[in-house]
């Protein structure tokens, strides 16, 4: 898979199972923004590779970054 077709997976993903970009997402999760009562959060903050607590952000190409 591309680097932007990853992207697109994983924006795809997060639209689907709640209804966020993947970049609204992410900018939550580090915000501390996000409700972690959602039953997709937990899953998509790992598939995505954010809220571990060390404010990592999802690069272009999806691999983990420091924010």
């Amino acid at each position: 898979m591309s680097d932007d077709e990853y992207r697109a997976f994983l924006d795809r993903e997060v639209r689907a199972r709640i209804g966020l970009s993947l970049d609204e997402f992410v900018r939550r999760v580090n915000a501390g923004e996000i409700d972690w009562d959602h039953p997709e959060a937990f899953s998509l903050a790992g598939l995505v590779g954010v809220g571990d607590g060390s404010l990592i952000a999802s690069g272009r190409n999806g691999h983990r970054q420091s924010a």
